[in-house]
């Protein structure tokens, strides 16, 4: 049986304009150097949240690196900062189920990590003062379906079981669960079945991670926007000696370490990704609702509304930051076990 791929091609070089990146940031169109340099210890392909990241990681243990980053486009300005705002821990949902799939210490890394990333992104913006509008706020998922909020509850019993006793218990996040009274009542919504609370942040990733690049680019990184790369390959070097060789536009980089940080278009530069690794489209909007809500109380949290068919989620932009009261909803598409990410 032949096996379909679905072709990707690079960024689209005109997207359409985001709420959070409008104004763009200083460094949207930023280039370190006029001029691509011949050879980098690290190139790293894309400047979102992915890319930023492991730049900070990589001059964490080597200080001092020579880091190149590429950004087909404007700095952050694909998934990073377009998405609805959210940090919060919501792989407890799946728990029950990754215990049963691979174990109960491969369930406990997962977890453990997710939440511990949670804090640390807490951590580096205040530690670094970055201004993305970083606000602690109780998070909740809503269920309007009662199999989901059910398995939601079994999911919080089984952690909370096997996280008995074990010192990782000390620093986990503690869940509320909401009945289906309070979910109606004090979380407004009427078809509420029950929801889970817990503890997280709204912020503008696109700001975070451009407030990132900043400081990357203040320690040595290079950071190169609007330089699309059409192929990466590797050749033999004499001695035998194996080197990427990175195609742009605008030149070609030999690297020893290449790291794509693509998201949706990785494929495009490795193909044999495009079979797992498929880009869908979601929906975010911004709206700006009268005056008749402000001072809701649901307005204080943010949240995941999860049904039978899909997944909703809300935030809200509060004082002292730009757009204060707006409404971020955003949408994902229906499936059988929906929930937000």
């Amino acid at each position: 049986m032949t096996k379909t791929t679905i072709p990707i091609g690079l960024p689209y070089p005109h997207p359409t304009k985001t709420y959070w990146q409008t104004p763009p940031h200083p460094l949207s169109t930023h280039r370190s150097t006029s001029h691509l340099p011949p050879s980098s210890e690290y190139i790293i392909i894309g400047s979102g949240i992915t890319g930023a990241s492991i730049a900070h990681k990589i001059l964490l243990q080597e200080p001092g690196a020579e880091i190149l980053i590429l950004e087909a486009r404007t700095a952050a300005s694909g998934a990073t900062g377009r998405n609805g705002g959210h940090c919060r821990a919501g792989r407890y949902l799946e728990f029950k189920d990754y215990v049963e799939r691979f174990g109960v210490e491969e369930a406990l890394k997962m977890e453990v990590l997710e939440e511990m990333t949670v804090r640390e992104v807490g951590k580096l913006v205040k530690e670094q003062g970055i201004a993305c509008d970083l606000r602690d706020v109780e998070t909740a998922d809503i269920f309007t379906d009662q199999p989901q909020f059910d398995a939601a509850v079994a999911a919080l019993e089984v952690r909370e079981k096997v996280f008995e006793g074990r010192v990782e218990a000390e620093t986990l996040m503690k869940h509320r669960v909401w009945s289906e009274e309070e979910t109606k009542k004090e979380l407004l919504i009427p078809d509420g079945v029950g929801a889970v609370s817990f503890q997280g942040y709204a912020l503008s990733s696109y700001e975070f991670v451009c407030g990132l690049l900043a400081i990357l680019i203040g320690k040595g990184v290079n950071l190169q926007t609007n330089t699309p790369v059409a192929e990466v390959e590797q050749v033999k070097k004499r001695g035998g000696m194996k080197k990427w060789v990175v195609h742009t536009e605008r030149g070609v980089v030999e690297t020893g370490k290449v790291i794509l940080a693509t998201n949706a278009y990785t494929s495009a530069l490795y193909p044999p990704l495009s079979e797992f690794l498929i880009p869908t489209r979601a929906q975010v909007a911004a709206v700006r609702p009268g005056s008749n809500i402000a001072g809701n109380p649901a307005l204080k949290r943010t949240c995941g509304l999860n049904s039978a068919i899909s997944g909703d989620y809300m935030q809200t932009r509060m004082p002292p930051f730009s757009g204060a009261g707006d409404v971020i909803v955003g949408k994902t598409f229906p499936r059988s076990n929906s929930r937000t990410v």
